[in-house]
C-alpha cells in the first residue's frame, strides 16, 4: 500500500464536523487531516460519491478522549 496526500481547502467548521473539498476515494475513512503547520485538526469520516471533492471529517478533540490515557501522556496531550 502507497501513502499519499492531497491537498484541500476548509470550508466550513462546525462544533462536530469540519468540510473541505480535498479529494478523498473509498477506504479513506479515518485519515488524519492536517493543517499547513502538519498538525492534526481532525479524522476523516465520509466523502460522497455524488459530490467528488466534498469531505467531512470529525474535530480531533472528539477523537483524544478515546485513545488509551498512556499514549495521550505520551503524545504530551494533557487532557
Amino acid at each position: 500500500m502507497r501513502t499519499s496526500m492531497t491537498a484541500g481547502i476548509i470550508s466550513r467548521v462546525t462544533e462536530d464536523v469540519i468540510q473541505f473539498d480535498g479529494m478523498t476515494i473509498g477506504g479513506s475513512s479515518g485519515s488524519p487531516v492536517f493543517n499547513a503547520n502538519g498538525e492534526v485538526i481532525s479524522i476523516h469520516r465520509a466523502g460522497l460519491p455524488q459530490a467528488p471533492g466534498f469531505a467531512l471529517s470529525v474535530p480531533i478533540k472528539h477523537a483524544i478522549p478515546l485513545l488509551p490515557s498512556t499514549l495521550r501522556q505520551k503524545l504530551g496531550i494533557s487532557f
